[in-house]
């Protein structure tokens, strides 16, 4: 060994190794859409291909979009469905040029079984019988393993013809990047760029420079050519995106500098941020009009009826974050077993996603309709992170509100639904100095005690004792002596405690 080699030589030595690593390590994702699915996607929907009729694009289309959120048979490694917002506010951000929305149908979907979350490919018979017929689905997974593909690297998603639906890998979700926009272009009947070259990428020692080939390797799938005169039945068969020989796979960026010339001596300049091309590292990737109008038609053809509806979703935008109104950040509340979370109604919003976390071993999320919800399940004296994101089912792209609190030591029962089935009160929100009208469904005769809590759990009016019969019954409350503000009304029965919100305003 040569003690003398110098520090400056073996640096660079590692330097270059490293770089080189880095380079490959590019070379890592790739879409599972196969030239055999792409060429199956044209049978279905031949009347599109080589068409280059422009779509109206007038009004929106909104497309139906049911998520379902793969688990292992335990019910472990599920993605978050803050994850799947962000990621449908990224879908439509890059459709939103083509007047093209998509929106929640019918709430997200949940599967647990190992064999679909970690091998879809091979599980493509289980994932179609758990499709919503009326949606585009999207299965979400910890691969988009086929099973069958030909590249090198990960498969990051794929459209699958046969069944109708794409799978998306759960890392490309929590990224928010391009791939399912990618993924649904095919579902759309678009086609790569690059079609024919997705099994041999361009090599000028394998292809030459100029590129003489009539069609791509091993296939009958003629060569794009840059003067388009052969645009409408060459590789993507539209003739408003440029030839791409798979180049981008493998590039180490967005910014494509080399001198590539087609068969008749033309400098080849591919659309690198197309989103139905390779090139994994721009900023922005657009569809072209073309691809666009192709889209469009394919959505307003009777293959895609099921996916047509009156109905008008709600997409307004979100502009405020919640408002947090108990517990306040940086609160320590009295009990842990059962804690309300309160919070503003957001303009704009229909639901809230509510998610609370220890960061250590309890996270729990739900799906709200209203501005509250009542934990039962929380441990003694612990700190929690809580955030809550409203949003609606086409606009995702809300703020999140996340608050810190700390449960107490103390301890409240939980209700018991065999008692009664129902608790109305109004008005609600009530004026100061006024009386609020309770209702309780109740499903057997008990007594039950009421009182008026506020924000910090202490009790700012005592109501006593009443008499509950079987069936409906009905209370009046006087409200006096108390502010303005949010307020608990607190249900005991037989050991057993119940709230509801109540708001008093001027």
């Amino acid at each position: 060994m040569n003690l003398n080699f110098p520090i400056s030589r073996l640096m660079f030595i590692l330097l270059a190794i490293f770089t080189s690593l880095q380079a490959s390590s590019q070379v890592t994702g790739h879409c599972g859409t196969t030239i055999a699915d792409q060429l199956q996607m044209h049978k279905m929907f031949s009347h599109y291909y080589g068409d280059d009729t422009p779509a109206s694009r007038n009004e929106k289309v909104y497309v139906p979009v049911k998520f379902h959120l793969l688990a292992d048979t335990d019910g472990r490694g599920r993605i978050d469905e803050a994850a799947v917002l962000n990621q449908l506010c990224a879908l439509n951000r890059d459709f939103a040029s083509l007047n093209i929305v998509f929106y929640i149908f019918n709430g997200f979907a949940y599967f647990d079984a190992t064999g679909p979350y970690e091998a879809p490919g091979s599980n493509g018979q289980v994932l179609n019988t758990r499709k919503d017929p009326q949606a585009l689905n999207i299965f979400i997974c910890k691969t988009a393993d086929t099973g069958n593909s030909q590249q090198p690297g990960t498969t990051l998603g794929y459209y699958s013809p046969n069944f109708d639906y794409v799978v998306v890998r759960q890392q490309e979700v929590r990224a928010a990047n391009n791939t399912l926009s990618h993924e649904v272009g095919h579902f759309f009947s678009l086609r790569h760029t690059f079609f024919g070259w997705e099994n041999i990428p361009y090599d000028e020692a394998v292809h030459g420079n100029p590129v003489t080939l009539i069609n791509a390797p091993g296939t009958s799938i003629p060569v794009e050519i840059v003067e388009r005169t052969n645009c409408q039945t060459a590789a993507d068969q539209i003739c408003d995106t440029q030839p791409d020989y798979n180049f981008g796979f493998g590039a180490s960026n967005c910014n494509w500098s080399r001198q590539i010339l087609d068969r008749n001596g033309v400098l080849i300049v591919p659309p690198a941020t197309n989103q139905m091309g390779y090139f994994l590292t721009c900023n922005t990737y657009q569809f072209s009009d073309q691809q666009g109008s192709r889209m469009i038609n394919n959505f307003n053809s009777p293959a895609r009826a099921y996916l047509r509806r009156s109905f008008v979703p709600n997409t307004d935008t979100i502009r405020s974050a919640p408002v947090v109104i108990t517990p306040m950040n940086q609160e320590r509340v009295e009990t842990y077993n059962g804690v309300l979370f309160d919070w503003e109604d957001v303009p704009n919003a229909s639901r809230y996603l509510f998610t609370i976390t220890d960061n250590l071993t309890f996270t729990y999320s739900e799906i709200l309709n209203g501005s509250e919800t009542y934990l039962t399940n929380l441990s003694r004296n612990r700190p929690y992170f809580w955030s809550v994101t409203p949003f609606n089912d086409g606009y995702s792209c809300g703020t999140t509100t996340t608050s810190f609190m700390r449960t107490g030591t103390q301890v409240t029962s939980t209700f018991d639904p065999s008692i009664f089935s129902s608790v109305t009160v109004f008005p609600n929100p009530t004026q100061q100095s006024s009386e609020v009208q309770v209702l309780f469904d109740a499903i057997k005769s008990t007594i039950i005690n009421i009182s008026m809590i506020d924000q910090l759990g202490r009790k700012v009016n005592t109501y006593g004792n009443f008499d509950l019969t079987q069936g409906a019954n009905k209370f009046s409350l006087p409200i006096d002596n108390v502010e303005n503000g949010a307020y608990i009304l607190q249900f005991i029965s037989e050991g057993k405690v119940s709230h509801t919100k109540l708001i008093i305003q001027k």
